[in-house]
């Protein structure tokens, strides 16, 4: 009776490996990212690296994780992410503001001059403080409690059994894309945009959900994320405002030449 023999380990089958891709454990560690690799790295390059990787190569960089089981590394580089969009933030009211200290409106009419508005100094800086501290808090909300929403919808597709830690790393990389946001008006759009794609593959890949699934959940994480945000600014813009000004607009009228 003829006996079975097993292909050598230097050759592959492309049948067997398909099959091995398919039935992949999403909680298996990979390679290591860029981020996990900041001891070697520095950690600026390493974050530039990641935010890169995730552009040009998100497949890649999500399977690579190699510590899916633990928050650390993906809470930092978050906060990274948040930082970047503390200094979109920062940017586009400095825009804002030059575009305001420029504004002319009429003051009494056409025929009465025009009048100069600027924007209150103490009020902006404060307002760019607590702005800057309200971009770090939402990725972190974004990571830890959205990326919640995203698991428990998907959850009777995963066929291995994940941590909440995974779900964690894989919304923490999805924010590569935040690195874009420093760019003037077309940066957050676009960085919204790729994040949500981003999740899309971070599902198709590394939790082997078929596309329809992971798109829909990553849409309603992503609508909960940015209803959630707008939200907040309204009410923190609302309460900054009170207690600075006593309900008044920041800005002050200078008298008419």
């Amino acid at each position: 009776m003829a006996k079975h023999i097993p292909p050598p380990p230097d050759i592959e089958i492309a049948a067997l490996r398909k099959q091995t891709d398919e039935v992949r454990n999403p909680m298996e560690a990979g390679a290591g990212t860029p981020w996990e690799d900041r001891g070697t790295l520095g950690v600026l390059p390493a974050f530039l690296k990641t935010c890169l990787a995730s552009l040009t190569g998100p497949s890649s960089l999500f399977s690579q994780i190699r510590r899916p089981e633990t928050t650390n590394d993906g809470r930092i580089f978050a906060i990274g992410c948040g930082m970047c969009w503390a200094i979109s933030l920062l940017i586009h009211r400095l825009i804002l503001q030059w575009h305001y200290n420029r504004q002319r409106v009429t003051a009494e009419g056409p025929s009465k001059g025009m009048a100069m508005y600027e924007i209150d100094p103490m009020l902006f800086w404060v307002e760019n403080a607590l702005f800057a501290a309200a971009a770090v808090g939402a990725v972190l909300l974004f990571i830890f409690f959205v990326s919640r929403v995203y698991q428990k919808m998907v959850a009777t597709e995963v066929k291995y059994p994940t941590t909440q830690a995974l779900y964690v790393n894989l919304f923490a990389y999805a924010l590569g894309p935040s690195l874009l946001a420093v760019i003037p008006i077309a940066g957050p759009v676009l960085a919204i945009g790729w994040t949500f794609v981003l999740l899309i593959v971070a599902g198709s890949t590394r939790l082997r959900l078929n596309a329809g699934s992971a798109a829909v959940a990553s849409f309603i994480s992503m609508a909960a994320m940015l209803l959630g945000c707008a939200a907040a600014w309204f009410v923190l813009r609302m309460l900054v405002w009170e207690a600075m000004t006593g309900g008044a607009i920041n800005s002050v009228k200078l008298p008419d030449a």
